[in-house]
């Protein structure tokens, strides 16, 4: 299988691809949060702080927000 360099922006937690086409991260990074509130499995939590990362947001009760880190760069 060969794989091919792509480039993709984030902006305010959306993908977009080289093509045009958007992915709305911050659904996946939602459903990260309720899969981990729900188990408790830290696999989920892990993988969402690693979205987190990319996005520069955090999930709060008031919705997403910049985190620290992204406001510290």
């Amino acid at each position: 299988m060969t794989t091919k360099a792509r480039t993709v922006s984030v902006v305010a937690g959306v993908a977009t691809m080289e093509s045009g086409e958007v992915v709305d991260l911050t659904s996946i990074q939602a459903t990260l949060n309720e899969a981990f509130a729900e188990t408790g499995d830290h696999q989920y939590m892990l993988a969402s702080d690693k979205l987190s990362k990319i996005t520069g947001l955090e999930q709060t009760a008031a919705g997403f927000m910049p985190s620290c880190q992204s406001l510290q760069s």
